[in-house]
């Protein structure tokens, strides 16, 4: 076998050659990881905001349990046998409203009937009179809201005002 021997300047072409391989295979190579490390970045950043997000629902279920945790507490000490629209005439006697109030039971819809609803419509009070009748049902804790006041108004008489109050509360 005879040994090949080369010329100076084909030694720098086969030098230079190598060295442009090794340049070229270097290249793609840093592609391939730069692609990857962009791809990584992108995944851990979609992870973080999975995980806020992840975090954020539970606070929002670990708060609607405690409130729901206060609510059937409150439901549990309210007397078995409360019923809103006896409440509500109770409450109304109690302000002296009775002979300006009237009280009507509310048909809820087939959604709602874990609600007790009454429709209260006073005649002839005073601001300061309708203020303490709300104060007395909501001190109550018997769980007891106002879903709509239909209107308040100045009586056609000029005595007062006139207005329709909406409460619901839920049943057991």
């Amino acid at each position: 076998m005879s040994v090949l021997t080369l010329a100076p300047r084909e030694k720098r072409l086969v030098g230079t050659m190598v060295l442009v391989m090794v340049g070229l295979v270097t290249l793609l190579m840093y592609q391939n990881v730069s692609k990857a490390l962009k791809k990584s970045e992108t995944q851990l950043a979609d992870a973080r905001d999975n995980l806020r997000s992840a975090k954020l629902f539970h606070e929002t279920i670990i708060s609607e349990r405690e409130g729901q945790k206060v609510i059937q507490g409150k439901l549990n000490a309210r007397s078995q046998s409360f019923d809103l629209y006896n409440f509500s005439n109770h409450c109304v006697a109690q302000g002296k409203l009775q002979s300006r109030a009237s009280l009507q039971s509310i048909g809820m819809s087939s959604q709602n009937k874990a609600f007790d609803g009454v429709q209260i419509t006073l005649k002839n009070i005073n601001l300061q009179e309708l203020v303490d009748l709300l104060h007395l049902m909501y001190s109550s804790n018997n769980l007891v809201m106002m879903k709509k006041m239909a209107y308040l108004r100045p009586s056609r008489d000029g005595k007062g005002l006139e207005c329709s109050l909406e409460m619901h509360s839920p049943k057991r």
